[in-house]
């Protein structure tokens, strides 16, 4: 891990509020630990979809070491996906509730997009629990949903290095139970550089300006 990621991660562990949370109209942020329980996720409601502040500017994803592998148990190198613009999103497998809404979201956003920005767009999942989402398990998902892993992919890392990744995406999780984790629902566009452009927060939110954002990295 470069030094500008390492500082980073040390920033935003000192100065990021657990967003695993429910908000009312009042849009006053809550702790963690007042989320509501939704069918074995603890979702989060609060959505919009804005330019993120980058305390970095030169930060990038790319920066980061770890040893990705994919739903074929290949390694991956988020690097690979330098000059594309790239839709991520971190979730759990076993989930019922919050995680197969955010994946429809982001077919949803996929669906968006011009035919020219979606040929230059990459969609990565990125799971919080590698111990149960095997790669024969991500790749069932990936069939399941019928994600065209020529754009798709989904990975695992360990778990020192899922909470790196997520720190710096600004996604706050936590494992609350054997197969149910409380999290953000978030869904992270990265530019071409790997840095992170624009989020969209909540479910099943309105998606044209998200897209909008991705059309304009995708260039």
């Amino acid at each position: 891990m470069n030094a500008r990621i390492a500082s980073l991660v040390a920033l935003m562990a000192l100065v990021t509020t657990p967003s695993c949370k429910r908000e009312e109209s009042s849009q006053t942020p809550s702790t963690m630990g007042s989320a509501h329980r939704d069918g074995g996720c603890h979702c989060r409601r609060d959505a919009s979809a804005t330019p993120v502040a980058r305390p970095l500017a030169d930060t990038s994803v790319y920066g980061l070491d770890i040893a990705w592998r994919d739903q074929d148990d290949r390694t991956f190198s988020l690097a690979s996906l330098r000059g594309s613009a790239t839709v991520a999103l971190m979730f759990y497998g076993t989930c019922q509730s919050a995680c197969p809404v955010l994946v429809r979201d982001v077919l949803r956003v996929e669906a968006a997009l011009s035919a020219d920005a979606r040929a230059h767009t990459r969609f990565v999942l990125v799971t919080f629990d590698p111990e149960t989402d095997t790669p024969a398990r991500l790749r069932a998902l990936a069939e399941e949903k019928q994600l065209d892993l020529s754009r798709w992919t989904l990975l695992r890392a360990s778990p020192d290095d899922v909470r790196t990744f997520a720190t710096v995406l600004g996604v706050q999780f936590s494992r609350v139970g054997p197969s149910e984790f409380t999290h953000s629902n978030v869904i992270t566009l990265l530019d071409a550089r790997g840095e992170v452009s624009a989020q969209l927060e909540g479910l099943q939110q309105p998606v044209d300006d998200f897209a909008h954002r991705v059309e304009e990295a995708a260039r």
